[in-house]
């Protein structure tokens, strides 16, 4: 009658992603977005030109930082390391602190960057709407945001530990 032992059957949940893990599939929905952006924009006569949003974005901060802007193909490498990098991050975080992403969540997240880059960049100065003021623009930026947040969560719940491992 003294022996008690205290034996827990209910099942461990997995552990979170972690934050390399997210990075990873933050990342793997930034280049399916911007892949996707280079190309429409080789392939269909009026594309989203988020790149133009970029590089003014790089020309204005350069301007406001009292710096000469760079020109060109710099330039171009530069919003684009810059889109990668941010959209990345982002995404990043559409897939932390969750034991398994779910697609809901990613929609959410890249609808909202979809809206945002959208809507924002008039607002803040970088030109028209999505980079173009165009019918096909008006749709293809927020799905293909939409698209990136859909992958990411896609790759988060692949790369995501079962339970029992690290």
């Amino acid at each position: 009658m003294g022996n008690h032992l205290n034996i827990e059957l209910r099942p461990q949940p997995a552990p979170n992603l972690g934050w390399k893990r997210a990075l990873g599939a933050g990342a793997a929905g930034a280049a399916v977005l911007t892949l996707s952006h280079e190309l429409m924009r080789k392939l269909i006569p009026h594309p989203p030109r988020m790149d133009l949003v970029g590089m003014r974005l790089l020309q204005k901060g350069s301007r406001f930082a009292g710096k000469t802007p760079p020109k060109g193909d710099r330039l171009y490498g530069l919003a684009m390391l810059g889109d990668i990098v941010a959209n990345t991050v982002y995404y990043a975080l559409a897939a932390t602190g969750a034991r398994r992403p779910s697609l809901l969540r990613g929609a959410i997240a890249g609808g909202i960057a979809g809206w945002g880059a959208w809507r924002l960049p008039p607002l803040l100065g970088l030109g028209a709407k999505g980079g173009r003021n165009s019918r096909e623009a008006r749709w293809t930026v927020p799905a293909l945001y939409l698209l990136g947040g859909l992958i990411t969560v896609g790759v988060a719940r692949a790369l995501a530990p079962r339970r029992g491992m690290a």
